[in-house]
């Protein structure tokens, strides 16, 4: 899916290297002006918008404000010259998803701009899959034996109370299974909170709210979402990112269903159900020390684990004849379908995105591609080399009969490289079991360097 930003900085500004950052991530850049502000944003709808408050000039809480209030408002950050909280806090109520002081790092600034844009992807990625119904745990049935057991697992867990960690690489779908399990139970609301979209200083308050005047800038009390999610679920995403501080105050929550709101005497009971999900191996986590082992027991009441799409190509086919025709109206109608070869190299390839990349892939193929049927020439070049390295594949493990039914031979150049590559892949990897990952003595082995080995 395609993000499109606004930016807006002050021309003397030292992250103007944001643009050039921005657009080689692939996003579609407006490059805004003070005069044209708001008339940009009501004609653009736009995903992310970066403002620096030189930009935004005396009225830039008015500004904001104006931007927060569109139906579809984009994820709004600003760049605070001053590290004032009073300032900060002003801005976070009119509507900033994030105030960031300029002073920053370069690699922080970009950390933080890199979870904004991840967050409006699986915002999107939910929209676009509840185009027409809410997602139910039926979505995830499939072919393989995996996605049997994973959807038998959460229908065994709607009518529960319980803590549930869901585990899976980035894209798998995480916080829709959140959803489909939390909908079919009929509890109240569903409130998700992104552990490692919000600074440290504002996730507390995000997740347990404050009083009027605990801090400077808090000018009105706040709930957080905890109070907003009582008699629901509250979807913890990225839990594994939380900073160990907030770790014992979610603690607390768990054991006692009571919290205090930051500058609070009060203790408020909640009834709330926990879900929460992680792309971290928790478990090296608590043994390096960056995760409390006492919550990962408490969170970990039952564990699902959604398996990548590279370990299950027998579901894609049925996934993608799903996906195909569920992706909203606007692009058409018309009942879709997917040729033999193009499903081909859908199936072959990695998908280190998941789920959220093939949903890229099809809606490009479909805003890209003529009439209903997606061919492989609709596809993105890298699924286009699917097709031949099928081919080598056929060539390497078959022998000289795979010859003869090969749909697309590769050059003698292609074949011969990729069977090299598979070759290499699988000897080093069975040279590093064998000595237990360690480089010096693989490399003695193999007669080569540890350099070349490297």
């Amino acid at each position: 899916m395609l993000i499109r930003a606004g930016i807006g900085l002050f021309k003397g500004s030292k992250h103007r290297w944001l643009e050039g950052w921005l657009r080689e991530k692939g996003l579609l850049l407006f490059v805004l002006s003070p005069e044209s502000l708001i008339q940009t944003v009501m004609r653009e709808p736009m995903d992310l918008m970066i403002f620096s408050d030189d930009f935004l000039g005396n009225d830039g809480e008015s500004l904001v404000r104006k931007i927060a209030a569109n139906k579809d408002a984009p994820i709004v950050s600003l760049l605070l010259k001053s590290d004032n909280i009073e300032a900060q806090a002003r801005f976070l109520a009119a509507g900033c998803e994030t105030v960031i002081p300029s002073s920053i790092a370069d690699q922080h600034l970009k950390e933080t701009i890199e979870n904004l844009i991840q967050k409006r992807l699986e915002q999107q990625t939910v929209k676009s899959l509840a185009g027409f119904r809410e997602p139910k745990i039926e979505d995830f049935a499939s072919e393989s034996e995996a996605a049997r057991d994973l959807v038998k697992l959460a229908r065994k867990v709607v009518s529960s109370s319980s803590s549930l960690l869901i585990l899976g690489e980035t894209g798998v779908g995480k916080e829709r299974l959140a959803l489909a399990i939390h909908r079919e139970g009929s509890r109240g609301p569903f409130v998700p909170i992104n552990c490692a979209a919000l600074p440290e200083n504002l996730l507390e308050s995000e997740l347990f709210g404050h009083e009027q005047g605990a801090f400077t800038g808090a000018v009105r009390a706040r709930r957080g979402a905890f109070e907003l999610a009582h008699k629901g679920t509250i979807f913890l995403d990225e839990v594994g990112d939380m900073p160990l501080h907030l770790q014992s105050k979610l603690l607390r929550v768990l054991q006692d269903k009571e919290f205090q709101k930051i500058g609070g005497e009060k203790r408020i009971h909640v009834d709330v159900r926990i879900m929460a999900a992680t792309n971290h191996d928790l478990q090296k986590s608590v043994e390096a020390g960056r995760f409390r082992r006492d919550l990962f027991y408490r969170l970990s009441v039952v564990n699902i684990m959604i398996p990548p799409l590279r370990a299950r190509p027998q579901d894609i086919p049925s996934l993608v004849r799903k996906l195909v025709n569920q992706l909203p109206p606007r692009y058409s109608q018309s009942q879709r379908h997917v040729d033999e070869k193009a499903m081909k190299s859908l199936v072959a390839y990695d998908w280190p995105g998941n789920v959220r990349e093939l949903m890229n892939v099809l809606e490009r193929a479909i805003l890209l591609g003529n009439g209903s049927l997606i061919e492989l020439e609709d596809l993105p070049t890298e699924m286009t080399r699917c097709q031949k390295k099928m081919a080598c594949a056929e060539i390497a493990g078959a022998g000289q009969e795979s010859l003869g039914i090969a749909s697309e031979l590769p050059s003698w150049k292609e074949a011969r490289a990729t069977c090299l590559e598979q070759f290499e892949k699988r000897y080093l990897e069975k040279l590093m079991q064998s000595c237990s990952g360690r480089v010096g003595l693989a490399a003695t082995r193999a007669g080569i360097t540890p350099r070349a080995l490297h």
